[in-house]
């Protein structure tokens, strides 16, 4: 799977991370291997089932690396989860499945708004690596409010 992702907080310039140069990015800030996974889940915050249409919530997750290629991206990042003020985003997601060619299928196509961070997380290890090395891995959880689910749009 491929996947383009970009994310536009308010207020803020569009942070845009992919996991393929062939996957249709606007730009060449987009390169290989920004992009490591990506979860999208409605989540019943309530367990009566028949109060999911008030107390659901969208709820994404996404995983990566921290390197050349995404350092600035993910220093707007870290900025962007530390806000109080202007705290949400519009975020779209590309799926993008490739089969034996080099042409991809976009599989869903996802535009979340009023999205917020509720998590963002910098792993860094000594992998026995040289000194200087600054790769890393991010964690990006980021959710929707039940107010605004209705907001979604998925392409199939």
């Amino acid at each position: 799977m491929d996947y383009h992702v970009i994310i536009e907080p308010s207020g803020s310039e569009k942070i845009e991370f992919a996991t393929s140069a062939n996957d249709g990015a606007s730009n060449d800030s987009a390169v290989q291997g920004d992009i490591q996974s990506f979860r999208f889940k409605m989540n019943s915050l309530n367990d009566d089932a028949l109060e999911r249409d008030q107390h659901a919530r969208c709820e994404m997750r996404l995983e990566g690396e921290i390197n050349d290629h995404t350092r600035e991206k993910t220093g707007k990042l870290a900025d962007w989860a530390m806000r109080v003020k202007n705290l949400y985003a519009t975020v779209t997601v590309e799926v993008i499945a490739f089969n034996d060619s080099t042409t991809g299928t976009t599989l869903r196509s996802y535009v979340f708004d009023k999205m917020f961070c509720v998590d963002y997380e910098e792993i860094y290890a000594d992998n026995g690596t040289e000194k200087g090395s600054d790769t890393g891995q991010f964690k990006l959880f980021m959710a929707q409010g039940p107010h605004y689910t209705k907001r979604i749009i998925v392409s199939v």
